[in-house]
């Protein structure tokens, strides 16, 4: 569980930029469930299509952050290492009034810059047909060990971060891996994000 609460640690961000505690309810049928077909994910409600990477697989509704249209869908890779698991995790933010993806390149690298952050590198890619960010970084992220008894541990980690507006919906496409690992993610990630597909959010 250490490791599947550093990754949503680093996924969340709140759509004030505020350093977020995500919380790791139980999945209420209210929350808006996958269609599973093989390794290919549907969630009209939420507005997307993705394919499972293979060795991952899917917790739906895994984390919640305050300023999210709905709770963070998460892929996890299929092991840890050191306490650090790779994932995947995309979650809907409402977009602030009349900010546009320029504004949220200026305001993510604030965000990025203010917690414990260093070579950061942004770029610009598509992700469904629409403009996105990317922003590549890595990051200390303050955790603790759980056995036998909590100890504060920091843990370095390695991030990939996909912002995209599209409709009612701040999407924010989160990579964790662990520290050194991103390259060895990279075809992964590339196939995650060409498979990915935005819709219309059904009401």
């Amino acid at each position: 569980m250490l490791a599947a609460v550093l990754a949503l640690a680093a996924a969340c961000s709140s759509s004030d930029g505020k350093d977020p505690t995500p919380t790791l309810p139980p999945v209420p049928t209210a929350f808006p469930q996958p269609t599973l077909d093989a390794d290919n994910v549907s969630v009209p409600l939420k507005g997307f299509t993705a394919k499972v990477p293979a060795d991952f697989h899917l917790r739906s509704n895994f984390a919640t952050d305050a300023g999210a249209r709905f709770p963070t869908d998460a892929f996890f890779g299929p092991q840890a290492e050191n306490g650090i698991q790779a994932s995947i995790a995309l979650t809907c933010y409402a977009p602030e009034a009349g900010k546009t993806l320029e504004d949220y390149r200026t305001q993510w690298l604030q965000f990025v810059t203010a917690f414990s952050s260093t070579n950061i590198q942004n770029t610009d890619t598509t992700v469904s047909g629409l403009p996105a960010l990317v922003f590549t970084y890595n990051q200390v992220l303050h955790g603790e060990t759980t056995d036998p008894t909590p100890v504060p541990r920091d843990y370095d980690v390695q991030k990939q971060d996909y912002i995209v507006l599209q409709d009612d919906c701040r999407w924010v496409i989160a990579v964790l891996t662990p520290p050194g690992q991103l390259d060895t993610y990279k075809a992964t990630i590339a196939s995650f994000i060409a498979a990915l597909k935005f819709s219309t959010r059904l009401n």
